[in-house]
């Protein structure tokens, strides 16, 4: 009954603007927040700009607020002070469809339901033809072991992909990501759970995600910040330096 009687922290403005495909410039200008319940806040005085194309990765200690732009950028929170844009538009003038349609988030903990390899690929979008699923597939170099499952791309694969190994379950995510084709990626840790040698053959397959978009990487992984423009590490409760 608590869940249900939350409230969302952000709603749509009366005569929210409607974006089709956004160019894919993003920005936080001066962007202070702080969660509820809490005193002090997790991001201060925060300026970020990232243009179609370029991968900027963010790094630092845990509770620096990494996530927190993920949040920002998806407009799951809005700032207590400061900006966050799409193409040079306040998130807050946008409806929440149209962000939402273009940021796509690939998650730290990887999101597959008990159903099919090819409905879980095709989630939120439910009217990709196979040959375009089999194309994301290939892309997320997840092809390969899909075939050589009972049942292929139709085969079940159980409550939270638990009968794929954690590097499969991580391509199939980025597989459905590809499919989302939204110009600006968020990726939050990716190769969080992974072994070295498993995030090492991930690699590739986020190559060919970020390739040509707007890319956010939070990571602590060295071989990851390797695939970045730019670094910028946060320090807790501090404005972003840049490394």
């Amino acid at each position: 009954l608590e869940l249900l009687d939350r409230r969302p922290l952000v709603g749509e403005r009366p005569g929210a603007r409607s974006l089709e495909r956004a160019r894919g410039s993003i920005e936080l200008d001066d962007v202070t927040f702080t969660y509820p319940d809490t005193s002090e806040p997790v991001l201060r005085g925060l300026t970020l700009r990232a243009e179609p194309g370029e991968v900027v990765a963010l790094t630092g200690p845990s509770g620096c607020g990494k996530s927190t732009v993920a949040r920002l950028l998806l407009r799951f929170a809005d700032p207590d002070e400061g900006t966050a844009k799409l193409d040079g538009i306040d998130l807050r003038e946008l409806d929440l469809a149209s962000v939402r349609e273009n940021v796509a988030l690939l998650l730290q903990e990887t999101m597959l339901f008990d159903s099919t390899v090819r409905e879980n690929l095709a989630f939120g979008r439910p009217e990709t033809s196979q040959a375009e699923v089999e194309a994301a597939g290939r892309s997320a170099g997840a092809h390969e072991f899909i075939t050589g499952l009972p049942e292929g791309y139709e085969t079940r694969v159980g409550q939270r992909g638990r009968i794929l190994s954690g590097g499969q379950r991580r391509r199939v995510e980025i597989a459905r990501t590809l499919l989302r084709d939204a110009p600006v990626v968020v990726l939050d840790e990716p190769t969080t759970g992974l072994d070295s040698d498993t995030a090492q053959r991930l690699i590739e397959p986020l190559r060919a995600l970020l390739a040509g978009r707007t890319a956010v990487l939070i990571t602590h992984d060295p071989q990851l910040l390797r695939v970045a423009d730019r670094v910028i590490r946060l320090d807790p409760v501090q404005a972003a330096a840049a490394c």
